[in-house]
């Protein structure tokens, strides 16, 4: 038996079923913060966040086609100061919101829409 990555067991979950399976059947959110952009909430993929914000290096953004409503469901792999790597789910508005871009830095937390407080 050949074993692969988190990223690749998700990519395949995308590519065969159309959407992604969320950590904890979807109850795992984190919240997200970029400079200049509201806070977003980010459902958890694989990985787990980190309980204090922490910034984290934006490495992949994947699946960005959007859906007939015009939500896009971006997978995107962050690696943290501490060197493990979150794969985060990202639903937005291409033309209201952008993607989280490779090469990006930007905050993370774990809890959805909390009220992120900058260190």
């Amino acid at each position: 038996m050949k074993v692969i990555g988190e990223f690749a067991l998700a990519a395949l979950l995308v590519l065969y079923t159309g959407t992604p399976t969320l950590a904890n059947g979807g109850g795992d959110m984190a919240t997200m913060y970029r400079q200049g952009l509201p806070l977003e909430t980010l459902h958890v993929f694989t990985g787990e966040v980190p309980t204090k914000p922490t910034e984290g290096l934006v490495l992949t953004d994947e699946y960005c086609t959007p859906d007939a409503q015009g939500m896009s469901h971006c997978l995107n792999q962050v690696k943290f100061p501490d060197g493990h790597i979150v794969v985060f789910k990202h639903d937005h508005m291409m033309h209201m919101i952008p993607c989280i871009v490779p090469g990006d830095h930007a905050w993370f937390v774990k809890g959805a829409a909390s009220a992120m407080k900058m260190p």
